[in-house]
């Protein structure tokens, strides 16, 4: 119908969000409040609220489920959380202002996103970092296949898509398109990856092709 069927009262400055696998809970980071709120779906009311870093920005959930993953920019860090008592499980240390989060289908590595050109990959078992490595392109939002082979990274800097093996961990191609991208988006069967950027246009990529065919 399109209309408006719930307005959740959150914490000050909600920025991003992210969904658990189920679909049950909503997890919104705060900004200004340095939390994150817990929504039922069910009933689209508040049922927890946790405290996290300061400037709270990232918010993922593992693909089982079980975990969060915040990051704050204000103290550089990653907090973790267990989903089902919405507990702080660790807090990783990470270099500079991180800030999105995507996990391999497995749920066994996290990518986070450091803006100076570096990609963090985190080892979700231990919660350690097991990479740091130089790109050479200023990351801005990602999107993971759903093989988990490739990482598509919208670089607003240089109007490009680029895009990385996860094998390998380097830049295997990139692809001009309009200006300032940013929110890459994968579809299901990994076919299309779609940009937005503040020209007001959609860009859709083939990904077998990684070529621009649709604007």
């Amino acid at each position: 119908t399109d209309t408006v069927v719930a307005t959740i009262p959150v914490g000050a400055a909600p920025f991003e969000l992210a969904i658990s696998p189920d679909g049950a809970r909503v997890y919104v980071g705060n900004e200004g409040a340095q939390t994150v709120s817990v929504i039922d779906t069910q009933t689209n009311t508040v049922v927890g609220t946790i405290f996290v870093g300061v400037f709270p920005l990232g918010v993922a959930v593992t693909p089982d489920g079980t975990r969060l993953y915040v990051t704050s920019i204000g103290n550089d860090t990653i907090t973790v959380l267990d989903t089902a008592t919405n507990a702080v499980v660790t807090t990783i240390p990470i270099r500079f202002h991180s800030f999105g989060v995507v996990f391999t289908p497995d749920g066994a590595r996290a990518y986070v996103e450091e803006p100076n050109e570096f990609l963090n990959i985190i080892d979700t078992a231990t919660n350690t970092g097991v990479s740091r490595t130089l790109q050479d392109i200023l990351h801005d939002h990602m999107a993971i296949t759903p093989d988990g082979t490739s990482l598509y990274v919208t670089s607003p800097s240089s109007n490009k898509v680029f895009i990385i093996d996860t094998s390998t961990n380097a830049v295997v191609n990139n692809i001009t398109i309009g200006f300032s991208p940013i929110f890459p988006a994968i579809t299901s069967d990994g076919t299309r990856v779609y940009t937005v950027d503040v020209e007001n246009r959609v860009s859709v990529i083939g990904a077998g092709s990684n070529t621009l065919v649709a604007t």
